[in-house]
């Protein structure tokens, strides 16, 4: 877009004495009266507008203010241009290799059921090294590449997760789960929250609002069940709950997921839940497990992440808020009765963990209104 500082032909950020030469100069060449060109008033308006701005402290102040701003977003367009880019080069990339023509050599079927079980067991380490083994045999196979895609990207490498499905759609492009999840990692990339390896350095920029919002209905939801004056239920194991206390724990979850979702403290369940090999996704999975005991799911997802440098920033950031959660609920619980409290502490995350993956769904809807 043409600026003021085009009009009349000086870099921006100008000074005023040059300002002023400059439409001394135009005014001169530019006026009505003088020059025969058809729109000559129109640029010598364009010029007067110029000039009485950049002469003005505090209009010039403002307008250069907008300039910058517009600057940033070009700036953050060329990045997004850019990863769009790189995005394209790693398809090309996968269309040259399938364009190779060498001959194929027999592929070990059992090798490929052996990797995939190894994935589905939660064992990742070995599955990467044995599908990383079956492609130096062998570079043209499709089921070790989706392997590695997966690994990489439930560990939050998605760049790595794009390359390696892009292969293995190119490969066996019969099979359209790989192609969908290649089209899920390159929608993921522009996501912050799952963009990045899991660290606690490397954090996503997360709207408050939503969050402390969610915060404080979960609290308001602990405190109900306080006040609630229901009776007990007498249901085997928790004897002490009652129907307020069934209803807020996954009213709660629901509440602590949709907050962490919708602020961006957490990647799109998508980005996290996708899977090209494996029978569950590891959220299903631990839901599965949270159903018997949140505790149990919570100890067997901290036992893989460390023993398979498998930690995912969402699902553990998730993990813990449901930790807390269940333990606020716990200390209400004691307020009332011992026995309440500890059935709520042991039992509660089990509810609060489903609800939150029900507002995890929700809170990724939240995300595009």
């Amino acid at each position: 877009m043409r600026t003021h500082y085009d009009t009349l032909g000086l870099k921006w950020g100008a000074s005023v004495e040059d300002v002023k030469a400059a439409y001394r100069r135009l005014a001169r060449e530019e006026h009505p009266d003088v020059s025969s060109r058809p729109d000559a008033q129109d640029r010598f308006r364009a010029i007067q507008e110029a000039y009485e701005v950049l002469t003005d402290d505090r209009r010039k102040t403002a307008y250069d203010a907008i300039l910058n701003k517009n600057s940033e977003a070009e700036k953050e367009r060329r990045r997004r241009q850019k990863e769009r880019e790189e995005e394209e080069r790693l398809m090309r990339l996968a269309e040259e290799r399938m364009r190779d023509q060498a001959p194929r050599t027999h592929i070990d079927q059992e090798a490929v059921r052996h990797v995939t079980a190894l994935v589905n067991q939660g064992r990742f380490i070995e599955a990467e090294q044995e599908a990383l083994k079956m492609l130096q045999q062998e570079s043209r196979q499709p089921v070790p590449y989706a392997v590695l895609g997966d690994v990489a990207r439930y560990r939050g490498n998605l760049k790595k997760a794009l390359e390696n499905y892009g292969y293995a759609a190119q490969y066996e492009p019969a099979n359209p789960i790989y192609q969908r999840k290649y089209e899920e990692v390159m929608v993921a990339l522009n996501d912050p929250a799952a963009n990045y390896r899991p660290t606690l350095t490397d954090l996503p920029e997360v709207n408050a609002a939503p969050l402390v919002v969610s915060i404080g209905l979960v609290l308001g939801a602990a405190i109900y069940t306080f006040f609630a004056q229901d009776q007990a239920l007498r249901l085997p194991l928790v004897t002490e709950w009652t129907a307020s206390v069934i209803a807020m724990l996954p009213v709660a979850g629901v509440v602590l997921g949709a907050g962490l979702a919708a602020s961006g403290a957490i990647a799109k369940y998508r980005a996290v839940s996708g899977s090209a090999t494996m029978t569950l996704p590891p959220a299903v999975a631990l839901a599965l497990l949270s159903l018997v005991s949140y505790w149990l799911a919570a100890a067997v997802y901290f036992v893989v992440g460390t023993r398979q440098q498998t930690f995912n920033r969402s699902l553990s950031l998730l993990l813990g808020a449901v930790g807390a959660v269940t333990v606020l609920f716990g200390l209400f619980g004691m307020f009332r009765s011992g026995t309440l409290g500890m059935q709520n502490l042991v039992f509660g995350g089990n509810l609060v963990y489903i609800g939150s993956l029900v507002g995890w769904l929700i809170g990724d809807a939240l995300r595009r209104i």
